[in-house]
């Protein structure tokens, strides 16, 4: 093809929205990481449906008495925070059916093995 016969092709295309909307998300996933780290409650993110642990606030941490470096990826069956299996099992059935933990107590083993109780 001779040189005088080039073609080109543009396509435009207003990504405003989808940058502003990138934008939001950023500033809520930010907000939402301060609120979980600096919370006085202890918390803890899992994955379903291998439980593993994938973030954990300071507050969680010192209850426990585990590093984070010790924490996630794990699961809590590795760590063997729970005294009692069965309310485990209890706990990630309620969570994957409802995607949400609320007025479950339960109690934790901490590294050095004492029994913490709601």
């Amino acid at each position: 093809m001779p040189a005088e016969y080039y073609c080109s092709v543009a396509i435009l295309r207003d990504v405003t929205d989808q940058r502003k909307a990138e934008e939001a998300l950023k500033e809520s996933e930010e907000k939402f990481s301060k609120i979980f780290q600096s919370s006085p409650v202890g918390m803890v993110m899992t994955h379903l449906p291998d439980a593993r642990c994938t973030d954990v606030n300071e507050s969680y941490l010192k209850m426990i008495e585990y590093s984070s470096d010790e924490v996630i990826g794990r699961d809590s069956n590795e760590l063997n925070i729970h005294p009692d299996p069965n309310r485990r099992v209890q706990l990630l059935k309620v969570l994957s059916e409802e995607g949400k933990i609320t007025n479950f107590e339960i109690r934790a083993r901490t590294k050095t093995g004492r029994i913490m109780i709601p």
